[in-house]
């Protein structure tokens, strides 16, 4: 796992590179990473790819992943994104993964 897309923003996952037992969940809108991970303490690294970070052990990951999960309630994902540019994102990525999955249709 790598990237998340959640309604409340788009995650990219980790393992911590210096912290046994911890991810790097990183994020480019710090609101995302605010939005899934209120209680943590976040950072900042300017000159980054993903400049807004916060360090999770996987068992606190892995209670969001589930949170998450017992409490989905819709049935389209596209239409739960409150966030008009992630949105319109998020839109672009299901059309090149629709145009990805055509030549796979059928096949078994």
């Amino acid at each position: 796992m790598m990237w998340i897309f959640v309604s409340g923003g788009f995650l990219s996952v980790v393992s911590h590179r210096h912290k046994q037992g911890y991810l790097l969940v990183r994020a480019r809108n710090m609101v995302h990473l605010q939005s899934a991970f209120p209680d943590a303490e976040h950072f900042t690294l300017d000159d980054a790819d993903y400049p807004h970070r916060t360090e999770i052990s996987k068992e606190d990951f892995s209670l969001f992943l589930t949170d998450y999960v017992m409490n989905m309630e819709y049935d389209n994902f596209k239409k739960s994104i409150r966030e008009f540019r992630y949105s319109s994102i998020c839109h672009s990525v299901w059309s090149l993964m629709y145009r990805y999955g055509i030549p796979h249709r059928g096949v078994e």
